[in-house]
């Protein structure tokens, strides 16, 4: 019987010979479930809840929502959007989903398939999203070699036509940027963003201000932090996994990473596509041009499987071996996204609910929640409170969004 604690590894590649996304025990190295029909994007998983596993369809108008339990346990809805998705991102609530399509942010509401907003600010393609742990921000990268910011609280608080800035801009990368990693801390966290120009950015999402700078000797593609954020581990296109250790001393604000050192994970004969790291901080998973991910011991650097694909390995990550359990239920009701704005909110916002369950045009509410909740935002530190808890912002939404 395996331990509640056990990890599974969700991988996708580019052939779709034998599967769209295969999840493997990691303990004994053997598929658990695959998930068939399709081809997935670079940069385009993510979990719905503990219900759904959602893909970016590549080169097709697509999001391919693959049930993890019930009836339709492994099995695929397809999701239309406006066009082929090149990032996805889930808040991590699960009430909201986010398409990069072209240069522009497609946000969606799970509960009810509404198209909220879009976002408009980057000049080239988007290439990664992540979502603050709080779902307070939203983060983009893009081919412009730009990484914004997004505020969701002034994003949904006009109308779904108002233009929207983000809440800070950086252009400090000089190449495309290629992955994203959101630290802990919600809206307080440290956002790593890599590039094709060989630098790690460490952003302070409190302030906006960027905090480090790491320089290596390759073109970087992946990104990932443990959770303590003491280990930072960068995927490049040697096929080299570095890993800096970011309380090392003396500690520098403009550090380099040369090919040599000895904290270098060897084994890719191709560009590292996709990093991510176990709940426990013991291991690290990698994918590849090269057909394999792999993953290996954090500490003595040595690779523990190989897990053989037919092409580039796209995406990867973990996540518990429960959530494939065959007895569960779906807690989340999916709805079909619409492809294009809502326009019900002509000028008083829209009705969002986000703690899930469906959405009321002009519901009540009372009016001594909204007063707390609205003097909660109206302090002076609210503005960028990365403690505030998920409930609290949820509500905050219900009470701004409402007609």
């Amino acid at each position: 019987m395996e331990s509640n604690d056990a990890e599974a590894l969700i991988t996708t590649d580019l052939s779709g010979q034998l599967w769209n996304a295969c999840a493997w025990n990691c303990k004994t190295g053997t598929p658990i479930a695959t998930f068939k029909n399709g081809v997935t994007a670079s940069n385009g998983i993510a979990l719905l809840g503990s219900d759904y596993l959602l893909c970016a369809a590549y080169n097709k108008p697509l999001i391919y929502a693959y049930s993890l339990s019930g009836k339709r346990q492994h099995q695929a809805t397809n999701l239309i959007a406006g066009g082929c998705v090149c990032a996805l991102a889930v808040s991590l609530d699960g009430t909201l989903v986010a398409g990069g399509i072209g240069e522009n942010i497609h946000v969606w509401q799970v509960s009810t398939g509404k198209q909220l907003r879009v976002l408009s600010h980057h000049y080239q393609s988007i290439s990664c999203l992540k979502f603050t742990e709080d779902g307070g921000y939203l983060i983009s990268g893009g081919q412009d070699r730009i990484v914004h910011v997004w505020d969701l609280y002034s994003v949904f608080s006009g109308s779904s036509h108002d233009a929207v800035e983000p809440l800070f801009t950086s252009t400090e990368h000089t190449l495309p940027v290629t992955s994203l990693h959101v630290g802990h801390g919600g809206c307080r966290a440290r956002l790593f963003s890599v590039s094709q120009d060989q630098t790690c950015k460490v952003m302070d999402l409190a302030t906006g201000n960027m905090v480090a700078s790491i320089r290596f000797e390759d073109p970087l593609h992946a990104v990932v932090a443990d959770h303590q954020e003491a280990r930072l581990f960068v995927g490049a296109t040697s096929g080299n996994i570095f890993m800096a250790e970011l309380f090392q001393e003396p500690v520098e604000l403009d550090r380099h990473i040369a090919k040599d050192q000895e904290k270098v994970f060897r084994g890719h004969e191709g560009k590292v596509t996709a990093l991510a790291v176990s709940k426990d901080d013991t291991m690290l998973a990698s994918g590849s041009t090269d057909h394999t991910a792999r993953l290996w011991d954090v500490f003595s650097l040595q690779c523990l499987r190989n897990f053989t694909h037919q092409g580039t390995v796209s995406n990867l990550m973990f996540t518990s071996l429960s959530v494939f359990a065959p007895d569960r239920r779906a807690e989340i009701a999916l709805q079909p996204f619409q492809r294009h704005l809502n326009d019900d909110d002509a000028s008083n916002g829209v009705a969002v609910y986000l703690n899930g369950g469906g959405c009321q045009d002009g519901g009540s509410r009372e009016e001594e929640d909204e007063e707390r909740l609205w003097g909660y935002m109206s302090a002076p530190a609210a503005a960028s409170d990365g403690q505030m808890n998920q409930r609290l912002v949820n509500l905050v939404y219900q009470s701004l969004l409402k007609q």
